[in-house]
């Protein structure tokens, strides 16, 4: 029997990286580890990052400096370090924090027990890094935080190069995971009580073209449909290109599948985007939104938005906030660009000071909140079901999120985490509804 060691996991960045981590535990767990929130209990600490904004190194070193007092105090303590700024960086990062042991990438975290189990041996710092990997070559098991809800990664890397993106220099090109392996998580999720999964791709609509032999998204997504147990689906991120009307209409046939498209523009003039290297134009991204609104009309669709890109313009700007008023998302996630090393933006002229960016994207967050909390407000009377996943004590209140994503508080006497239930909204804010349990005769 191996014995109990402990394992505090620190995960920042998206929702895949949030999978990774559960991988990651998962891996640990088969040579002894059990998570623990306490970083004073830990054995090993394995941090998990995100390259995706400036300076990510410098707030990574400012924040291993904690940990270097603990090691202080705990000399046999384990510090890893790994996922896409070590895959960027590599051996800079024990360069610049020597009481790091061991760094691992973005590309074979797959391997982190035997990586782990090299350093127990001999105590020695280990800089595992590679720069083409697959991490769906073996299966992985997963620790969830999470019950009723599952984040599953079905590919892996990204092949379209935009210019202001880190991504596919740290994740690497395209790789789709097997639909078996695929099928067989979810499945074994469902078992422990999972009713929901959200599918994860840096370009989910573009999975399966690197398979033999190929199996398109849509076709994934029907056999998906088709497991027993399983109640929802949810998929993120699309890419304007690929999210075709086919899909769309694949979304609208299949009952599991939510009503809900994250459908990143990025920016709202058309010279910006060609150089962001998106490959649409605005009149594409209104085609395929006003197809969806006709198909689904109570979709939610939710975007992304950068400002400041390199030789933007104060007139190119207010078409980015003139766009998000256009198309009136339900949310939109907000950044002002940021120079990420070795990506073509990074190198071109016209930057932009960052007092101007800032400015900007104060301005955009404005609208863009005043926006989402419109559309809110205009769903006060609708009934919605939600999947409950959780209880704020403080505020005595139970939450959970919509077929479209949307997170909703209300107040119940009986404990409803795990359940389904219908709401009535009786209020909206610019991040969330508030709403009152309804019965189902009252539906």
């Amino acid at each position: 029997m191996l014995n109990t060691k402990k394992v505090k996991m620190e995960t920042f960045g998206c929702q895949m990286n949030k999978s990774d981590s559960e991988k990651i535990l998962g891996l640990l767990a088969t040579i002894g580890y059990e998570p623990t929130e306490l970083e004073e209990d830990a054995d090993l600490v394995v941090i998990n990052t995100c390259s995706i904004r400036e300076n990510a190194v410098q707030r990574l070193v400012g924040h291993l400096g904690n940990y270097k007092k603990l090691k202080r105090f705990n000399p046999d303590l384990i510090l890893s370090v790994g996922g896409c700024v070590p895959q960027h960086e590599k051996e800079n990062i024990r360069k610049k924090a020597p009481f790091v042991d061991i760094v691992f990438g973005s590309q074979n975290f797959n391997k982190i027990h035997e990586i782990v189990q090299k350093f127990e041996e001999n105590r020695k710092p280990v800089v595992s890094i590679i720069d083409k990997g697959n991490i769906f070559e073996d299966e992985m098991p997963t620790r969830r935080d999470e019950k009723h809800h599952a984040w599953v990664t079905i590919m892996n890397g990204c092949s379209r190069y935009c210019t202001y993106c880190i991504v596919p220099y740290v994740r690497g090109n395209e790789v789709s995971r097997k639909p078996e392996s695929i099928i067989n998580e979810i499945e074994v999720a469902v078992a422990n009580g999972c009713k929901e999964v959200t599918l994860l791709g840096q370009i989910i609509d573009l999975y399966g073209r690197d398979l033999r032999p190929k199996l398109n998204f849509e076709e994934l997504l029907y056999k998906i449909h088709d497991i027993e147990g399983l109640e929802r689906i949810k998929f993120v991120t699309s890419h304007p290109n690929y999210m075709t009307k086919s899909l769309v209409d694949t979304v609208a046939k299949l009952d599991k599948l939510c009503e809900y498209f994250h459908l990143p523009i990025q920016s709202g003039n058309n010279e910006i985007l060609k150089k962001m290297n998106r490959r649409y134009t605005l009149e594409d991204y209104e085609e395929i939104v006003n197809y969806i609104r006709t198909k689904i009309p109570d979709a939610a669709i939710t975007s992304d938005l950068i400002v400041g890109f390199p030789t933007e313009t104060e007139e190119q700007f207010m078409d980015t906030v003139n766009c998000a008023i256009k198309f009136r998302f339900d949310a939109v996630n907000t950044a002002a660009y940021s120079i990420r090393p070795g990506t073509v933006a990074g190198a071109m002229d016209g930057q932009i000071d960052e007092l101007t960016k800032n400015i900007r994207l104060n301005e955009l967050n404005k609208v863009v909140q005043e926006m989402a909390k419109t559309k809110n407000k205009e769903r006060i009377g609708k009934i919605e079901n939600l999947l409950v996943t959780g209880y704020n004590e403080k505020k005595g209140n139970y939450y959970g999120r919509t077929r479209g994503a949307r997170l909703v508080h209300f107040k119940a006497d009986d404990s409803l985490i795990g359940q389904f239930v219908n709401v009535r909204v009786t209020d909206g804010t610019r991040s969330s509804l508030r709403g009152e349990l309804v019965t189902d005769l009252e539906v």
